[in-house]
C-alpha cells in the first residue's frame, strides 16, 4: 500500500491531468462553435482582412493569457463606425470568471446581462481615411483561454483590415515635436500630477481642481491628466482656468485611454526639460513620488503631497516596510512635503527619519457664507444632504440606518445623496455586493440622489438642506491622519455639518461644537433641537485658513522671482546624474533652463536639437563627447559654449571626440579636476587660458550624520566595483584580515554586479569577467566571507544604505573624484583611500594609506576610539568636504563660467 502522502501526490496528478483534459475539450468546443482561431498574445500576431454582419461575428481563442494590461487594436475605413463608438464593440468570455459583471470588473471594461464588452468605434483617422480604433483590459491572473469576439449591431456588411492583439507597450511615452519651442509654454511655472480621474467626482478629483488653481494663480500651469477629461465637472471648478493646459493620453494622440504612473511621470520629465522656467512640480501620492525620486531632476523644486503611506490595521495606524522606504526617499529628494494636517507631517518625518520642509496644505476652500442666516428653524421634513463618494467607511451605513430608526421614531427626514462613485472595497465581489446592498437601501428609503454635479452646483444644492452629512464611523475617525474636505467646506459654507468629534475635528471647529455625534442617539437629540444655529465667527476663521485665495498667496511666497533677462541655458549631454541636481536648482531660483538629451556617441534628435540651440543663449555641454563635437562645430555665432571634462573623456574609448571639438567655438573648457585637465592639454593642446577646474559637487543637504549601529560589528562599504580598477579584491583582503585577527566585521557591496551587465559582456571585457569570477570564487571558498559578504542592488537609497555602514572604502587603482567616498564620508564614514592619482589633492592626506596593511591598521584604530573621540572625527571630516565640495560653493563657481559671460 502506498503512504498517505503518495497517494495525495498521485490524486493531485490524477486531477491535474483531467483539467488538462476538460480545458482542451472545452477549447475545441468553443472553437467549433465559434469558428475561432488560437492567437498566442505575447507574439503581437496581425489578423488580416475580414468582414462583420450583424449575424456573424469574428472570434478568437487566446490561451496560456499571463496577468498584464492587454490591447485589441482595429482598422478599418467605414466612416460611420468612426462616427459612432457603439456601432462596433468587443465582447469577452473568460475561464475565470462565473458572471458578465465578474469579469467586467476584473478586466476593467462594461458588462450587460450576457457578457463583457468594450466598445470600439470612434477613433482617430487618419489624412487618407484609415480609422484606427482601440481598447485597452486587464488579466489579473493566469488565463488558460479567453474568447474575443468582434460584433456589430449593424444591418449590414463591415469590412475590417486588420485587428491586433498585444501587450500593453508600457514603454515612455514622447512628446510630439509641437512641444519644443512653443511660445505659448515657453512661460510654464508649475507642472501638476496626481494619480486622479478627473472624471470621478470625489476628494481627491476635488483636491485635484483645487491645486490647479492655486498653481493657476502663479501663472501657467501644465495639469498631466491620467485620464482624457469627458465632463467638465471637476476641471470647470479651476480658477484662473485661461493659465491652465491640460495633457493627457488623446491630446498626446496615444493609443491608451489611461496614462500609469511610471508614464506620467515620464512626461513630467519630457515637459521639464523642454520648458524653460518650470519652478515648481507638484505631485499627489506615494507611487508618483516615489517615482519622481529616482533621479535628482527636480531636486529643490518637487513639492510632494502625500495621504496614502499608511493603512488602517486592528484600530492601528501602519506604516508599511516598503512604504517606508518611500518615504525615506521621497524625504530625502523633496524640496517640500504639502501636508493636511500636523499630525501627516509628524508621521512622516518620523518614518522617514529626518526632517524636512512643510508646507500646511488643508483641504483648499472656494466659497464661504453660502447659507445666509446662522440661526433657523428646521424643515419639516428635516433635511439632510450628503456629497461625497459611497464607501463602507465614509459613514454610508450609519446615515442610512440610523435615518431609517428615527423616521421608526416619528423623527420626519429626508436624505439627499449627491455621489457619482461607488467604492472602497478591494475586490469585485465585495463591490458587487455593497452596490446592490446600497443601492436598494437608498431605494427603500426614497433617498434623493443626484450623479455627477459641479462643485459650485453642489454647494449651491446644499444651502436647502437642514443639516450635511459630514460624519464618518470612530473607528475610523479615531485612527485617521486626515481631515475632511467636505467638513471644512460645510463649516465655511455655513452649514450645520454633522460629524465626529476626534481630535482633528475638535481642533478645528473647538471643543463645545454643536453638531460632533458618536452614536445614533446623538443625532437623535441633534434632530430633535428647535433651532439650528451656525457661527459665522467660524465659518470665517475656517475660511481665513483653508481659503483658495489665502492658500495660493502663501504658496507664492515659496517661489522666486523670475529674472525675464536672465540668458537661456541649455544643457545638452548623454547622462547628466552629475550635473542634475544643479540644473533643478538653477531653475528653483528663476533662471531659464532646458535639457537637450543625447545619446552616448550621437544625437538622440538632431531637429530637436536644432531648435533647442536657436532658443538658447548658453550651450553648457555635460561631458566632451559627441555633443560637445556637434555643438563646438555647428553653434551659432554670438551664443557662448561651456563643456565640462569628466574623466571619461580622455580614456582611450573616448578621446576621440576631444580630437574633433573645434576648441575657437568653446568659451570654456570646465575640468573636474587637475590631472584631467593636464592630460587632455597634452593630448588635443587646447589653449590654457581657455580651461578652468572646478570639481563635483556633493549634496551636503541630503547626506547627513547618522547614529551607527551600537554594537562591535565593523561594517565595511564600497559602492560600485565596476570596472576592475575599483579593486574589489582589495576590500575583500581588508575584510580577511579584520576577521582573522577576530574581529567581527562585514563588506556590504552596493551596486550592480558585472555579470549582470550587458557591456561586461563584450569581447574586450572578457578578462575583466574572469577577475571577478576569481572573487566570487573567493569568497565561496571561505566560510567566514560567504557569511560577512553581502551585495546589495544600485538604487537611488544609497543615503540610506549609508547609515549602516563604518567604514567607506576607496581601493581603486584610479579615479577622477569618486563621490560615493565623499558621499560615505558625509554620512558619517569613516574614509579609507588607497594611493590612487591625485588622492592627496582631493582629499585630507590623513585618509590615505599606503597598501592593505595600513588600511587594517587605520580600520583597527578608528574602531578602538572612544564614541566621542569618533563622533569628533566624523564632525571634522565632514566639515572638510563641505568647506571644500559643498554645492553652494561649486554651484556658485559653475554659474560663474556663463552667467559672466552672457
Amino acid at each position: 500500500m502506498k503512504p498517505l502522502a503518495s497517494q495525495k501526490m498521485h490524486h493531485k496528478m490524477k486531477i491535474s491531468q483531467i483539467q488538462k483534459i476538460l480545458q482542451f475539450i472545452i477549447k475545441k468546443l468553443y472553437r467549433i462553435y465559434f469558428k475561432a482561431k488560437f492567437i498566442p498574445l505575447k507574439n503581437k500576431p496581425e489578423i488580416k482582412p475580414f468582414t462583420l454582419t450583424n449575424k456573424k461575428k469574428h472570434s478568437f481563442i487566446n490561451s496560456n493569457i499571463s496577468p498584464g494590461k492587454y490591447k485589441i487594436i482595429i482598422q478599418h475605413n467605414d466612416p460611420y463606425l468612426y462616427k459612432n463608438r457603439n456601432s462596433l464593440f468587443v465582447s469577452f468570455h473568460s475561464h475565470n470568471q462565473h458572471s458578465a459583471r465578474d469579469t467586467a470588473d476584473e478586466m476593467s471594461v462594461n458588462h450587460n446581462n450576457r457578457f463583457a464588452f468594450q466598445y470600439l468605434g470612434g477613433g482617430k483617422i487618419t489624412e487618407n481615411g484609415t480609422v484606427t480604433s482601440h481598447i485597452e483590459f486587464n488579466i489579473k491572473k493566469p488565463t488558460p483561454w479567453m474568447i474575443f469576439s468582434v460584433n456589430t449591431a449593424l444591418d449590414r456588411f463591415i469590412n475590417i483590415n486588420e485587428i491586433i492583439f498585444a501587450p500593453v507597450d508600457e514603454a515612455d511615452f514622447s512628446l510630439p515635436a509641437k512641444f519644443v519651442n512653443n511660445p505659448d509654454l515657453m512661460n510654464v511655472r508649475s507642472i501638476l500630477y496626481a494619480d486622479i480621474d478627473l472624471n470621478v467626482i470625489d476628494g481627491s478629483s476635488v483636491w485635484l481642481s483645487s491645486m490647479a488653481s492655486i498653481l493657476c494663480a502663479q501663472g501657467l500651469c501644465i495639469l498631466v491628466a491620467k485620464k482624457h477629461p469627458m465632463t467638465d465637472v471637476i476641471v470647470g471648478n479651476i480658477t484662473h482656468k485661461e493659465n491652465l493646459c491640460i495633457i493627457d493620453p488623446q491630446t498626446l494622440g496615444q493609443l491608451t485611454d489611461v496614462l500609469n504612473v511610471e508614464q506620467a511621470i515620464n512626461l513630467v520629465r519630457q515637459l521639464d526639460a523642454l520648458l524653460p522656467s518650470v519652478q515648481s512640480i507638484v505631485v499627489r501620492g506615494l507611487s508618483a513620488a516615489y517615482e519622481l525620486s529616482q533621479t535628482r531632476q527636480f531636486k529643490y523644486r518637487s513639492n510632494v503631497y502625500l495621504t496614502d503611506f499608511y493603512e488602517h490595521i486592528d484600530n492601528d495606524i501602519v506604516i508599511s516596510g516598503d512604504n517606508k522606504k518611500s518615504l525615506e526617499i521621497i524625504a530625502l529628494h523633496a524640496e517640500r512635503l504639502l501636508v493636511q494636517t500636523t499630525e501627516i507631517a509628524s508621521r512622516i518625518q518620523k518614518s522617514a527619519e529626518r526632517e524636512t520642509k512643510i508646507f500646511e496644505l488643508p483641504p483648499p476652500i472656494f466659497t464661504k457664507n453660502l447659507s445666509a442666516n446662522e440661526r433657523w428653524k428646521p424643515r419639516k421634513p428635516i433635511k439632510i444632504g450628503y456629497a461625497g463618494k459611497i464607501a463602507p467607511k465614509w459613514g454610508i451605513y450609519e446615515l442610512l440606518d440610523w435615518v431609517e430608526a428615527l423616521r421608526e421614531k416619528g423623527l420626519a427626514i429626508e436624505v439627499t445623496i449627491i455621489n457619482n462613485k461607488i467604492s472602497g472595497l478591494p475586490t469585485a465581489e465585495e463591490r458587487k455586493i455593497f452596490r446592490a446592498e446600497i443601492t436598494e437601501r437608498m431605494q427603500e428609503l426614497n433617498v434623493i440622489r443626484h450623479d455627477g454635479m459641479k462643485r459650485d452646483d453642489t454647494l449651491k444644492l446644499l444651502t436647502q438642506m437642514d443639516y450635511v452629512w459630514c460624519y464618518r464611523p470612530g473607528d475610523f475617525e479615531e485612527i485617521t491622519l486626515e481631515l475632511s474636505t467636505k467638513l471644512v467646506e460645510s463649516i465655511a459654507s455655513g452649514f450645520a455639518a454633522i460629524c465626529y468629534p476626534n481630535s482633528i475635528n475638535k481642533r478645528i471647529l473647538g471643543d463645545d461644537y454643536s453638531y460632533f455625534v458618536k452614536t445614533r442617539d446623538d443625532l437623535e437629540d441633534v434632530l430633535s433641537r428647535k433651532e439650528i444655529r451656525t457661527s459665522k465667527e467660524l465659518s470665517d476663521q475656517v475660511f481665513a485658513k483653508h481659503g483658495i485665495d489665502a492658500i495660493a498667496s502663501r504658496f507664492a511666497d515659496t517661489l522666486q522671482e523670475q529674472d525675464e533677462n536672465r540668458p537661456n541655458l541649455l544643457i545638452a549631454g548623454h547622462d547628466l546624474k552629475f550635473i542634475d541636481s544643479y540644473y533643478s536648482h538653477l531653475k528653483s531660483i528663476g533662471h531659464q533652463v532646458t535639457i537637450d538629451h543625447w545619446e552616448w556617441g550621437k544625437p538622440a534628435d538632431l531637429e530637436r536639437t536644432l531648435s533647442m540651440m536657436k532658443a538658447s543663449d548658453v550651450i553648457f555641454c555635460e561631458w566632451g563627447l559627441a555633443n560637445a563635437v556637434w555643438y563646438s562645430r555647428n553653434i551659432d555665432a554670438g551664443k557662448k559654449l561651456i563643456i565640462r571634462i569628466h574623466l571619461q573623456e580622455i580614456n582611450e574609448r573616448a578621446k576621440h571626440f576631444g580630437e574633433q571639438i573645434n576648441f575657437e567655438n568653446v568659451d570654456t573648457f570646465i575640468f573636474v579636476s587637475e590631472r584631467v585637465r593636464q592630460t587632455a592639454l597634452q593630448m588635443w593642446n587646447w589653449p590654457e587660458k581657455k580651461t578652468v577646474v572646478i570639481p563635483n559637487f556633493v549634496l551636503d543637504d541630503e547626506y547627513i550624520l547618522h547614529e551607527k549601529p551600537k554594537d562591535d560589528v565593523i561594517r565595511l562599504g564600497i559602492v560600485g566595483i565596476i570596472p576592475q580598477r575599483k579593486r574589489l579584491d582589495r576590500a575583500i583582503t581588508l575584510l580577511e584580515n579584520l576577521l582573522k585577527k577576530g574581529h567581527k566585521a562585514t563588506l556590504s557591496i552596493k551596486g550592480p554586479k558585472p555579470e549582470t551587465l550587458a557591456f561586461m559582456h563584450a569581447p574586450g571585457r572578457a578578462q575583466e569577467l574572469v577577475y571577478y569570477q576569481e572573487q566570487y570564487d573567493r569568497i565561496k571558498a571561505d566560510p567566514q566571507l560567504r557569511e560577512t559578504v553581502t551585495f546589495n542592488d544600485f538604487g537611488n537609497d544609497v543615503a540610506q544604505w549609508y547609515r549602516d555602514i563604518d567604514v567607506i572604502l576607496s581601493p581603486s587603482d584610479f579615479e577622477s573624484f569618486h563621490y560615493a567616498l565623499a558621499d560615505g564620508v558625509l554620512s558619517g564614514c569613516l574614509p579609507v583611500i588607497w594611493p590612487w592619482d591625485e588622492a592627496t589633492v582631493i582629499y585630507d592626506q590623513s585618509w590615505i594609506v599606503a597598501d592593505d596593511d595600513q588600511a587594517l591598521k587605520r580600520v583597527l584604530e578608528y574602531s578602538s576610539s572612544t564614541k566621542i573621540k569618533k563622533d569628533k572625527i566624523k564632525k571634522e571630516n565632514r566639515r572638510a568636504i563641505c568647506d571644500k565640495y559643498g554645492k553652494d560653493r561649486i554651484f556658485a563657481q559653475l554659474t560663474k563660467t556663463w552667467k559672466d559671460q552672457s
